[in-house]
């Protein structure tokens, strides 16, 4: 989680207020995280696969070396990007 953490905030001097810098985060990574503080976590950090779910799956769940994090104000702008931006996950 702290690995994630950390990627959303190296990306906050990208977020400019238009959906640029999600298009580039997307387009660049073959797994993307939504990241946002929640406080029904118990580390107040909550999460939401935007790209790469699939092969997160096939990889044993293991972050392959172009990962990286959207950080998001709330758990509903997270959602937001993921209707918008997100892939539909599915196991064949």
């Amino acid at each position: 989680m702290q690995e994630l953490v950390a990627m959303a905030n190296a990306n906050i001097p990208l977020m400019d207020g238009t959906i640029d810098p999600f298009v580039t985060i997307i387009d660049e990574n073959d797994v993307v995280f939504a990241v946002f503080e929640d406080s029904e976590f118990e580390d107040g950090i909550g999460f939401l696969i935007i790209k790469g779910a699939a092969l997160l799956v096939d990889n044993g769940y293991r972050l392959p070396d172009r990962t990286d994090a959207i950080p998001c104000t709330s758990r509903k702008q997270a959602f937001a990007i993921q209707d918008v931006f997100g892939e539909p996950f599915s196991l064949h």
